[in-house]
C-alpha cells in the first residue's frame, strides 16, 4: 500500500529543499516496509500482537536535514539512552466498535538528553502540521483498503 497525496509529496520536497539549495544530492525516498524484506534504515519490529497490534520504532538524529539513522538490536530499544539520539515508538492497535472496527495509531518520541530534546522540540515546532496530515491521510489510505477489501468478502449471514 503506497500513501500519495499532493500535500505528502510537497511536505517530503519541502524537507529535501536544504539539501537541493547545499548542492548535494537528495536520496530516493524509502519506504517502510511493516512485514519481513529491507525496510527503512533504523526502523525496526517492536513486536505484534496478531490480528490486533503492530508495534514498530526508530532511532535517529529527525531534526537535521538529512536525518541520520542508528540501527539498534530490537532487545536493546528500550533501554537505549546513548546521547545525542531521538526514538520513536509507533503502534496500530485494531479493535471491534459499534459493528466495525476501529484502528488507532500512537508515536510517542522520546529524546535521550536535554541537548536533543531541544533540537527535537524545534523541529517539531516547525513539522508538526506536515506530520499530522501525513499521519491523517495515511489513516484514510488504510481505510480505504481496507473498504476494499471488506467488498471483496463474500456476504456472510
Amino acid at each position: 500500500m503506497t500513501i500519495r497525496a499532493p500535500l505528502l509529496d510537497a511536505a517530503m520536497w519541502v524537507r529535501g529543499l536544504p539539501v537541493r539549495l547545499g548542492r548535494r544530492s537528495v536520496p530516493p525516498l524509502a519506504q517502510l516496509y511493516l512485514a519481513q524484506g529491507v525496510g527503512l534504515p533504523g526502523w525496526l519490529s517492536l513486536g505484534e500482537q496478531a490480528g490486533r497490534e503492530l508495534a514498530f520504532g526508530a532511532v535517529g538524529k529527525f531534526w537535521k536535514l538529512t536525518i541520520e539513522w542508528r540501527d539498534v538490536p530490537e532487545a536493546d530499544f528500550a533501554a537505549f539512552a546513548d546521547p545525542g539520539w531521538g526514538k520513536i515508538a509507533c503502534n496500530f492497535t485494531i479493535q471491534p466498535s459499534g459493528g466495525g472496527t476501529l484502528l488507532t495509531y500512537e508515536c510517542p518520541t522520546a529524546t535521550t538528553d536535554p541537548v536533543s530534546r531541544r533540537r527535537f522540540a524545534r523541529y517539531w515546532w516547525l513539522i508538526r502540521p506536515f506530520a499530522a496530515y501525513i499521519m491523517r491521510a495515511a489513516l484514510r489510505t488504510i481505510g480505504a483498503h481496507a473498504a476494499r477489501l471488506q467488498a471483496q468478502l463474500p456476504a456472510t449471514r
